[in-house]
C-alpha cells in the first residue's frame, strides 16, 4: 500500500519502482490522502497501470471520507496474496496461534527449543515437519528465523522488536557523527535494555551482517554504508588505462551500492568508502577498481586499472549480478563505453550477439568510426585466460559468498551466470572448476 499525501509532491513512480523491485507482481493499493485539504488533487491514472495497481483509493483521515472504499479494496485485494490461500493442518494453526499470544502477552522472542516445546505439545514431532513450519512462518511474517549457527536460537515473534532495533541504530546521532561507525560497546546506550538485553547484542549484530546492513572491523566496530558520508573523498585515479563499464538501471535501490560495499568491504584501499561508491583493490590481481553509482542518471560506473583487470571486472560484475538476482525485479543492462569517447555507450549483450553471428565490426549510430567488435569485447574479457586464472577468480568469488557450500555455490554461480561462457571470456566447465577447486580445499582441510 502506497499512501500519499495529496498536500505535497510525491515522487509516485519512484516510490511504484521501489515496490516492484522487491515485490514484483504484488498487488498494489494506492492511497492518496488528506482530500479534506486539497481536494482537486489526482494522478493520471493510466501511466500507472503497469505497475499492477489494485486499486486507486482517496481518503481523508482526518473526517473519515473513503475509509469505506479502502476497508472493501483491502479486503478485495488481500485474497490475491498467494500465502493467504495457502492450506495448512489444523496442530500448525495451533502452533500459529499460540506463538502469537506470546506475542501479545509481550514476549519479543523465544529460544529454539521452546517453539520445539511448542510443537511437540501440538503433536508435530518430525523434524522435517517442524522446520518446514518455521520457515513458513517466516515466509508469513509471523517469526523471524534463520538456520545459521549464531541466529538459530533466536526466534523472534514480534518482527517491530526488530524493525525498531535496526532502526534506532542506523538513525543514532552518535552513528551519523561518527560517519557510519558503530562501537559494539555503544549498544547498551543506543537501546532500551530492558528490551534488548546485552545477552542479545550480538545477535542484532549477527543480523545486520544477515541483512547486508553493515560488516564488522576488528572486535569492537561495525560500518553501516548508509550512515557513511554522501561527499565523495580526494583520492587519485588511473582513469585514462581504465576499463570503463556501466549499469543503466531503470530504478536503481540504495541497497545495491551498500550491499556491494558490505560484500566487497575486505578490498577497500585506505578507507576510501562513501555512501555512493567504493574504491577497492586486490593484491593477487594486482588491480584497483572505482564503483560509484550516480542516483540522477540511474546508473553504476564501474572503472577497473591494473595488471588483471579484466578478472577483477568479472567479479565484480558477478556480485552486482548476484545482488540484482536477489530483487523480485530489477531492469539492468549493461553497457561498454566506447575507449575513445566514453560517453557513448554500446549494449554488452549486443556486442556478443554480433561476435556470435561472425560480425567482425560495429558501428555506432550516428558514427563514422567503425570498432571491432573482438577489441571492445577484448576491453572486457582475456581470451588468453587459463584453468589457473579461472581458479583464482572462482577462488576470490567463493571469499565474497562467505562459509557457502560447494552446492550452494554451484547454484550461486548458476543462477547468476546461466553457465554463460562469455562472463568469463573463455568456452568453459565452470561445475568442474568450482568441484576441482573444493575438492582441493576440502584435501587441504583433511591434512591439517
Amino acid at each position: 500500500m502506497l499512501v500519499l499525501d495529496s498536500r505535497r509532491e510525491a515522487k509516485t513512480d519512484y516510490w511504484l519502482k521501489h515496490i516492484q523491485s522487491f515485490g514484483d507482481k504484488s498487488p498494489i493499493i494506492l492511497v492518496i490522502n488528506k482530500i479534506d485539504e486539497n481536494p482537486s488533487f489526482d494522478l493520471p491514472r493510466q501511466p500507472l497501470q503497469k505497475y499492477n495497481i489494485a486499486h486507486f483509493c482517496r481518503l481523508s483521515c482526518r473526517t473519515g471520507e473513503g475509509l469505506d472504499a479502502l476497508t472493501q479494496a483491502i479486503q478485495q485485494t488481500l485474497p490475491q496474496v498467494e500465502l493467504v490461500q495457502t492450506h495448512f493442518p489444523p496442530r500448525w494453526w495451533q502452533v500459529k496461534t499460540a506463538l502469537e499470544q506470546f506475542s501479545t502477552q509481550g514476549r519479543d522472542f523465544l529460544s529454539y527449543d521452546h517453539y520445539l516445546d511448542l510443537c511437540r505439545q501440538h503433536e508435530i514431532t518430525s523434524e522435517s515437519e517442524q522446520q518446514t513450519l518455521i520457515d513458513f512462518l517466516h515466509d508469513l511474517g509471523l517469526v523471524i528465523h534463520f538456520d545459521q549457527k549464531v541466529l538459530r536460537e533466536t526466534n523472534v515473534i514480534n518482527p517491530k522488536w526488530l524493525t525498531e532495533a535496526v532502526y534506532k541504530l542506523i538513525t543514532a546521532p552518535q552513528v551519523i557523527q561518527q560517519q557510519g561507525t558503530l562501537f559494539t560497546r555503544q549498544l547498551k546506550d543506543l537501546l532500551d535494555t530492558r528490551l534488548y538485553p546485552s545477552h542479545k547484542h550480538d545477535y542484532l549484530l549477527e543480523l545486520l551482517k544477515k541483512f547486508e546492513l553493515g560488516y564488522a572491523v576488528g572486535a569492537d566496530q561495525f560500518l553501516l554504508p548508509n550512515v557513511f558520508p554522501v561527499q565523495e573523498p580526494t583520492f587519485s585515479f588511473d582513469y585514462t588505462h581504465a576499463l570503463h563499464f556501466v549499469l543503466d538501471y531503470d530504478f536503481l535501490p540504495k541497497a545495491v551500492m551498500s550491499r556491494f560495499i558490505v560484500r566487497m568491504h575486505q578490498d577497500i584501499q585506505n578507507n576510501l568508502r562513501w555512501r555512493t561508491g567504493v574504491v577497492i583493490h586486490d593484491q593477487k590481481f594486482d588491480t584497483t577498481a572505482l564503483i560509484q553509482a550516480t542516483d540522477s542518471s540511474k546508473r553504476l560506473h564501474i572503472y577497473v586499472t591494473g595488471q588483471q583487470r579484466r578478472d577483477y571486472l568479472a567479479i565484480i560484475l558477478f556480485v552486482l549480478r548476484d545482488i540484482h538476482h536477489s530483487f523480485a525485479k530489477l531492469t539492468v543492462k549493461e553497457k561498454i563505453c566506447l575507449p575513445d569517447n566514453p560517453e557513448v555507450t554500446v549494449s554488452y549483450t549486443h556486442l556478443l550477439n554480433l561476435e556470435k553471428q561472425g560480425i567482425a565490426t560495429y558501428t555506432p549510430e550516428d558514427s563514422d568510426t567503425v570498432y571491432h567488435v573482438k577489441d571492445l569485447l577484448g576491453t572486457i574479457h582475456n581470451p588468453q585466460a587459463n584453468e589457473a586464472e579461472m581458479l583464482l577468480i572462482l577462488r576470490k568469488i567463493e571469499s565474497v559468498l562467505g562459509d557457502k557450500t560447494e552446492e550452494s555455490v554451484l547454484q550461486n554461480v548458476n543462477d547468476v551466470i546461466k553457465i554463460n561462457p562469455n562472463f568469463f571470456g573463455i568456452e568453459v566447465d565452470v561445475n568442474a572448476l568450482i568441484r576441482k577447486l573444493w575438492g582441493r580445499r576440502n584435501n587441504q582441510r583433511s591434512k591439517a
